[in-house]
């Protein structure tokens, strides 16, 4: 069933990989491994299911398998056109002691931008270069348009600098 599971996700067919993850554990008592679940949450992300994923991220938990940043990466991967719940998932990983990845805050930043987030995109930004990731150009320019579109000029001017001191040093 994992492996059948893993195929499915890879076709895209989250759903019958949700229900073979959910037969696993029904009928065995046995919990996926991680990588299954995340086959299935970054295939639910990417047919535009959002709940699905974050649905399918609940029953990796409540399987007793602690998402990883990669769980929560392949999650956030599908909200970038809700900033609410791209904001509150990236809070959920802190909350679990889960360190973000850089793929989650360029994500969550890409949410930023469609939201008008500008102050979100900002601390998104600080903490990302405090965890000692270095931002990318595209994560910089998520949070220059966020601010730009939400009126956060200061903090797009300090950003726009900030890029512009990366790339004189790099």
């Amino acid at each position: 069933l994992h492996a059948t599971s893993l195929a499915c996700s890879r076709a895209g067919e989250w759903a019958v990989a949700e229900r073979l993850l959910l037969e696993l554990v029904d009928t065995t008592g046995l919990a996926p491994r991680a990588d299954a679940y995340n086959g299935a949450i970054r295939a639910a992300s990417r047919a535009g299911d959002p709940k699905g994923a974050s649905r399918l991220l609940q029953q990796m938990s409540d399987a007793g398998v602690e998402p990883d940043a990669v769980s929560y990466s392949c999650a956030l991967a599908g909200l970038t056109s809700d900033p609410p719940a791209a904001l509150a998932l990236m809070q959920s990983m802190r909350d679990r002691g889960v360190q973000p990845s850089a793929r989650c805050y360029s994500s969550a930043l890409a949410a930023c931008r469609r939201g008008r987030c500008g102050a979100e995109a900002t601390r998104l930004l600080r903490q990302a270069e405090e965890q000692g990731l270095a931002p990318t150009e595209p994560d910089f320019l998520h949070g220059l348009v966020a601010c730009g579109s939400s009126g956060a000029h200061a903090q797009g001017a300090a950003l726009w600098a900030r890029l512009r001191q990366l790339a004189a040093d790099g």
